[in-house]
């Protein structure tokens, strides 16, 4: 039976103690709403990497999978947002219309600093440094548990040339602290907003240049939740920025700012999903 044999496949990639709460999640009230969609996510995501030819198997509480046409491995944690970001990364392939336009330039050989703001599990940063093997990259990412794996995400791989940073972008320097009520909640829209309390440090972009010896950034990937509000109050980064994709966070009505400061500095751009896509001209 094609559907038994699924569920089996499903239930083989979880931990005895998941499969419990996966039983109980039906039960549940109180989880019902972000476990259920947990379990739909992953049983969705086996159902999509079968079709691609990608293997995932378990290692512990998290799983590994194994990109293949990439030749990494990347590691998930099982019921999160890591889902998602995975198919938006790997299967959705979000930033190849990037890396396309870079390519079909033929100015790939020139990639040698990569900022990715909002590195998230450090998906992304994989991704690029695969592409570009000769550029460094700087994965600023302020939530513990994500920037947790970035770390084991690149041991994984042992990969050189991927600087994690613990820290927010932001438009200045103050003390921030997270806000894990935006949009869904889950570890993808983990956001910063300003509170001593917080103890999160913020860095500018500026700053990244001069911290590691930056002079021109060739790719800078901004998905901070919202961030970009107090990002480009000072756009002045821009002129030292050759290629840029972000995530303009529709709540914060900075989409017409942003483009127009494009403009400004001389890029053209255009929209794909939910990226916004910058080339200097």
């Amino acid at each position: 039976n094609k559907s038994l044999k699924g569920a089996l496949n499903f239930l083989s990639n979880l931990s005895f103690v998941e499969i419990l709460l996966t039983g109980l999640v039906f039960l549940s009230e109180k989880t019902i709403g972000r476990r259920r969609k947990g379990v739909f996510e992953l049983k969705e995501l086996m159902r999509k990497l079968s079709s691609v030819g990608y293997r995932m198997n378990k290692s512990g509480r998290y799983s590994v999978i194994n990109v293949s046409d990439l030749g990494i491995k990347v590691l998930l944690r099982r019921f999160t947002s890591d889902i998602p970001v995975f198919q938006q990364v790997f299967l959705q392939k979000q930033y190849k219309p990037l890396t396309d336009r870079i390519f079909k330039s033929g100015t790939e050989n020139s990639i040698r600093n990569i900022v990715d703001a909002g590195a998230n599990v450090g998906y992304t940063s994989l991704f690029f440094k695969k592409l570009f093997p000769e550029a460094r990259i700087v994965g600023i990412e302020p939530e513990e548990g994500n920037y947790n794996m970035i770390e084991r995400n690149i041991a994984l791989n042992s990969v050189l040339g991927i600087t994690p940073v613990k820290k927010a972008l932001w438009g200045g320097h103050e003390k921030l602290m997270l806000d894990k009520k935006f949009r869904d909640g889950r570890e993808w829209a983990f956001r910063t907003i300003p509170g001593n309390n917080g103890g999160i440090d913020s860095l500018t972009l500026k700053d990244v240049m001069e911290q590691y010896g930056i002079k021109t950034i060739d790719i800078l990937k901004i998905d901070v939740e919202g961030a970009e509000e107090s990002i480009f109050q000072n756009a002045d980064f821009l002129a030292n920025v050759r290629y840029l994709a972000i995530e303009i966070h529709k709540e914060f009505r900075m989409h017409e700012k942003i483009t127009n400061l494009l403009a400004k500095y001389n890029f053209s751009y255009f929209e794909s999903g939910e990226l916004t896509i910058a080339t200097k001209q």
